[in-house]
């Protein structure tokens, strides 16, 4: 692998309708620095769910894609829909992505607890928990864990 390539990672966010995969991704993004501020999907504010009819059904449609720099490495990840009817969409991402997180809750927990370092003003924890998914950053790690 170039020494480029070697630095590149691709991801997706897998699971049922309605199971939090768009939550979860937007909150990876606010933590890693990739966007300003936390987008949610039942505000209309995702950066993953910006179709109109996306916006009004409150579900992905079609597969988004995003990326963040972590570590000298750069993500791309790839927000999938859910619903039976769009699932030639997940399939298809799903061929080309080097690994994938999947959402298996099934109900909404609060999303988005930050706490910042007095002196900096920086994020210095960052926790997001959407249907037994939770998105943690701690002192410049993230790891992404799976929860039943």
């Amino acid at each position: 692998m170039s020494g480029k390539a070697a630095h590149i990672r691709t991801l997706a966010f897998i699971g049922h309708s309605g199971c939090g995969k768009t939550s979860v991704a937007e909150a990876l993004l606010f933590a890693a620095g990739a966007t300003t501020r936390l987008g949610k999907v039942d505000d209309g504010s995702s950066v993953l769910d910006f179709e109109p009819e996306e916006i009004k059904r409150k579900i992905t449609i079609s597969s988004a894609f995003h990326h963040y720099t972590w570590k000298k490495h750069t993500v791309y990840l790839a927000d999938t829909p859910g619903d039976d009817n769009f699932l030639a969409d997940t399939r298809a991402v799903l061929h080309v992505v080097d690994g994938a997180v999947g959402a298996l809750a099934d109900a909404t927990v609060e999303l988005g607890e930050a706490v910042r370092n007095p002196a900096s003003g920086r994020i210095r924890i960052y926790v997001a928990v959407a249907l037994g998914c939770v998105v943690v950053g701690v002192a410049g790690t993230i790891a992404v864990v799976l929860a039943t």
